[in-house]
């Protein structure tokens, strides 16, 4: 299996990047190939809605996100790891995931191939996981909208230190789970 890992924050080493190290771990220990990609070391400008790609099925901005079409097409999986920035996913996650508009014809017909599997992991500050599971409920609906089967939704609240996250034990054994879950599910 082939994992695409994306990461959406702004500090390396910090909750989401070591989150993201505990699933490749997990993923790898299953045989997954994965490669971790930090988007906001990336030049992806916003999606102009020109309607381009809706009948070429192909971005006509040409920055970062050109050469990962291609990857996220051959992916068989991938995940979503963003730290939660005034109640939404960080402004670099969501700029990436708008770029993802050329998977969808005019008709709505999806161009993405088909049994893609995700996992979804947000990470917060606040200490209030219910306030953060219609996030991961709306993600989860888009997903699924393009085709893309989420295994396992993940929050991990109360996390105020860049690198809290390594004090908190269920966090990783989840992070490591899911990937583990991601890589058998194929």
């Amino acid at each position: 299996m082939q994992i695409l890992a994306f990461v959406a924050s702004p500090r390396k080493k910090a909750n989401t990047d070591i989150f993201t190290e505990k699933f490749i771990e997990g993923a790898k220990s299953k045989g997954a190939v994965v490669e971790k990609i930090y988007l906001n070391d990336l030049n992806i400008n916003p999606c102009q809605a020109c309607q381009g790609c809706r009948e070429t099925h192909s971005c006509q901005k040409k920055d970062d996100m050109t050469p990962l079409y291609d990857k996220i097409q051959e992916a068989d999986g991938f995940l979503f790891a963003s730290p939660i920035f005034w109640g939404e996913a960080t402004g670099q996650m969501k700029v990436f995931w708008d770029r993802w508009y050329p998977y969808l014809a005019s008709d709505f017909t999806i161009h993405l191939k088909e049994g893609k599997k995700a996992v979804i992991a947000f990470l917060c500050g606040a200490p209030v996981p219910e306030m953060y599971k219609p996030i991961l409920d709306r993600w989860e609906q888009t997903m699924s909208f393009l085709g893309i089967s989420v295994v396992d939704k993940i929050e991990v609240c109360g996390n105020i230190e860049p690198d809290s996250i390594k004090k908190n034990e269920e966090a990783l054994n989840r992070a490591y789970e899911a990937g583990v879950k991601i890589a058998e599910s194929s």
